[in-house]
Formats: structure tokens, sequence, C-alpha cells
């Protein structure tokens, strides 16, 4: 599918609104407005589209039907009619630990996907805190994990050490399973939950 960031530029065009007027409208940066409409992302949050739809003077619903060539009703036949079913919408949230625990959280925010071919249910987002794999990841990026998925050497994982998340690389050696970021190695077994990251997204003021 057509990333979403040309389509936004497509409507933005077809209603004669210009990123420097987008941008007082909606309160996002033209420069970010600029990379977005060229397709660098691949993913967007509930908050920058809802932004997007209230510059464009769109609901957050009617902006994301556009986005898949749906009308605007929003209703499921609507999707089923144009054989397309609708991104996955996924909770974003700060607090690793008591998610993996079970606990009701409540989402910081909301990423939304195209939707995969197997059950999103193991599918969640959460919010980096601290630089452990910059260049990679940065303070405040969001990171997709499936929890059901198998983890492969080399892949960006995220665990729960000492009551907190970390982010990092698995490195097998021999027989062993290493985790690894620039601040710390820790050995996998001495993690208390451990899911792949399959994603990222990154959160621009």
């Amino acid at each position: 599918m057509e990333n979403w960031g040309i389509k936004v530029k497509r409507l933005r065009e077809e209603l004669h609104i210009t990123q420097e007027d987008l941008e007082k409208r909606s309160g996002i940066k033209r420069s970010y407005i600029s990379r977005i409409e060229l397709g660098h992302y691949p993913n967007y949050s509930e908050a920058l589209i809802t932004k997007f739809a209230h510059g464009l003077n769109k609901t957050t619903q009617e902006l994301i039907m556009y986005i898949y060539g749906i009308s605007p009703t929003g209703a499921t036949e609507d999707w089923e009619k144009h054989a397309v079913s609708p991104p996955l919408k996924i909770n974003v949230y700060s607090d690793y630990a008591r998610v993996h625990a079970g606990e009701p959280v409540e989402a910081i925010d909301h990423i939304y996907v195209d939707r995969p071919v197997t059950a999103p249910f193991s599918i969640k987002a959460y919010r980096v805190s601290g630089d452990c794999l910059e260049p990679e990841l940065h303070e405040g990026d969001y990171v997709i994990v499936d929890h059901d998925r198998q983890i492969d050497n080399g892949d960006k994982v995220v665990c729960i050490s000492d009551n907190q998340l970390h982010v990092a690389k698995l490195k097998i050696i021999g027989s062993e399973y290493w985790l690894e970021n620039r601040y710390a190695t820790r050995k996998m077994i001495d993690c208390q939950g451990i899911a792949k990251v399959v994603g990222s997204y990154r959160k621009y003021p």
C-alpha cells in the first residue's frame, strides 16, 4: 500500500492547503510535515493523525479512511466491500513491568499500523526511556513488540530487569544468550520478561 504520508500530501493539495497553513492549523512543524509527506515514516500515532485531521478539516476517522481509500462512514461493511483490513490500533505503554504482570494499565498513546496476517493480541508498544540504543532508538521513541515472535541472534528486544524496561540486542555466544546495549550486558536468563522488537515509531514535536 502507498505510504500514508504521501496520501496526506495528496489530500492537502486537493484541499489547496499549503504546508505553511497546515503547520499553523495542526501545530506540526513544517519540517516534520515535509519528511512525512516524502514517505519516510511507515506508522503513525493517534495523537499525530488527530493533529493532521484537525489541520485538514477532517475527523480522525475520516482521515484514516481516506488513507486506506475507503468511504468516510467508518462502517465495517465499507472495509469489507473494498476487501481492505482496517489498520491495527496498538496501545502504547510506559510501564512494561506492570503490563507484563497483567495489571490494568492505561495507554499513553496509540499507533496505527497495517494489520498483520497473524492474530494481533500479542502486539503492544512501549515508550523508550534513555539512550541505550542510540542512534537506532532515541529517548521518547515507541517500540512495537510481539510477545509471541521468535527471537534470533542480533534482534532488538525489550526486557524487564530490576523492574525496569531495557532495550537491547540479543547476542548468542556458544550456548549462552546475552542482551547488550551501550550501558550493560546481561544474561537473558536473568530477565523477568522479554519480547522481540518488530518495529518502531519516532515521535517528533
